[in-house]
């Protein structure tokens, strides 16, 4: 600016860098699995009518399902599906009375309980906060329930909120085509961590390479929904199988675990299920608010695994790890914990450690965020370059503080050659390493 010539005041604005408001967000993890078709309705009051039937409060374009074996009325008589009222095909939403059966009389309250079909909507992206509400939402905890199951697991192991897609059931039947319609419903939505609730089984020959795919494409610079997806093959999947599929997957965005078959208490009744469940309850931990986004998954311990019934050798553990596979082992103390949180790209410790590649994914996401909305349609004048150069300052230093990040250097800003809207940003992050190794060496003598 030329010095100033002519006596008086001159005021300039001087170029600053708001306050930025940095969340230190947690991973959005995102269940795609099986529940129930169908939604409670619970203790509904009816009046009894004049007439052999009375309609139920259900929302238009719906279709009850069933009806409760029992119904209680004011009087706590007891009434009998079958013998007393029917699920009528005349009245598909309605309580039928049956002639010849015992009924309320007119004008009297009863209290019933059923079973509404699911429609196209209900298999859509939705977020819970708590289990109950899941339950509520894709049936109680067991084996059948994968959401269910996954998602108790996923708050135990201090997991906050939790996005689900159910797939939709074709003739009853989960298809790999339902997986390929729920995969496609969350390209748009939030999500860091799909968890498939399925296993590369019979029919699913492609789940692993698509969702590979699916992650890929979605992590590339034009699109900046960086995500990794967590998967665990069929039970039968043998030792070198496992090696192979690490080795054939080999991506920062895949993580493979072991072992495919592990045991888990429900109500009191120990059950073999898949590995799968052992990816939500590491996702529980990567969607815990209180866990940094470095924190390492390695030597983490999980709640709610009952038993990981398998004896491999060290020297087979160090094989597995060498194809990408994420160990989980039963340790000498009777936890169950992750060995190695890894990635199956194992070409160097940036793509390989979880909680690095975690790292990158937020510093792209939270960069291209915050300057999009700060900079993106407005003018490029003199103070820009030293505003994004302070607010990029103020990011950088945020993370440092939240041990997210050690610190930066080589930023450099400049306006493009060939384009004049567009500015160039490099620079170089160093993120917060997690300690795997300690070396002791040491010496017995006089």
């Amino acid at each position: 600016m030329a010095e100033q010539i002519i006596p008086g005041v001159q005021v300039t604005l001087v170029p600053t860098t708001e306050n930025l408001n940095i969340p230190m967000s947690t991973a959005e993890v995102c269940f795609i699995g099986v529940g129930k078709t169908t939604i409670s309705v619970k203790d509904e009051v009816v009046t009894k009518s004049a007439d052999d039937h009375e309609s139920l409060n259900v929302e238009s374009g719906r279709i009850v399902a069933s009806l409760a074996s029992k119904i209680w009325d004011e009087k706590q008589n007891q009434y009998i599906l079958d013998t007393d009222y029917k699920l009528d095909s005349a009245n598909p939403n309605a309580v039928t009375w049956i002639s010849g059966g015992n009924a309320p009389t007119a004008g009297t309250k009863y209290t019933v309980s059923y079973e509404i079909n699911k429609i196209d909507s209900d298999y859509d992206f939705k977020s819970f906060y708590n289990l109950s509400d899941i339950i509520n939402a894709y049936g109680e905890i067991s084996t059948v329930n994968t959401i269910s199951l996954a998602s108790y697991l996923y708050f135990l192991n201090g997991g906050k909120k939790i996005n689900i897609v159910q797939v939709k059931p074709v003739s009853g039947n989960i298809t790999y085509a339902g997986f390929t319609d729920a995969l496609n419903k969350i390209t748009l939505k939030t999500v860091d961590v799909v968890v498939p609730l399925f296993t590369n089984s019979t029919g699913f020959e492609t789940l692993f390479s698509d969702l590979k795919a699916h992650v890929y494409q979605l992590s590339q610079p034009s699109e900046g929904k960086n995500r990794i997806a967590m998967v665990c093959p069929v039970d039968t999947t043998t030792f070198d199988g496992y090696k192979q599929l690490g080795s054939s997957l080999g991506s920062s965005r895949m993580i493979l675990t072991y072992p495919s078959k592990i045991n888990i208490g429900i109500n009191g009744t120990i059950y073999s299920v898949s590995g799968m469940y052992l990816n939500a309850a590491m996702s529980g931990i990567l969607g815990n608010p209180d866990v940094k986004i470095s924190e390492p998954l390695t030597r983490k311990e999980l709640s709610g695994i009952y038993e990981v019934p398998t004896t491999i050798l060290k020297t087979q553990i160090e094989e597995l790890i060498e194809s990408g596979v994420l160990v989980v082992e039963t340790s000498s103390i009777q936890t169950i914990r992750v060995v190695y949180g890894i990635t199956t790209d194992t070409s160097s410790t940036n793509n390989m450690e979880v909680s690095l590649v975690r790292i990158g994914d937020f510093f792209v996401k939270l960069l291209k965020n915050i300057l999009d909305k700060m900079f993106i349609g407005t003018i490029i004048d003199q103070g820009t370059f030293s505003s994004i150069e302070g607010t990029i300052k103020q990011i950088v230093e945020s993370l440092t503080k939240s041990n997210v990040l050690m610190g930066y250097s080589n930023l450099s800003i400049a306006r493009d050659s060939q384009n004049p809207t567009k500015i160039n940003i490099s620079l170089r992050i160093t993120p917060v390493y997690p300690l795997n190794y300690i070396d002791v060496k040491f010496s017995i003598g006089l």
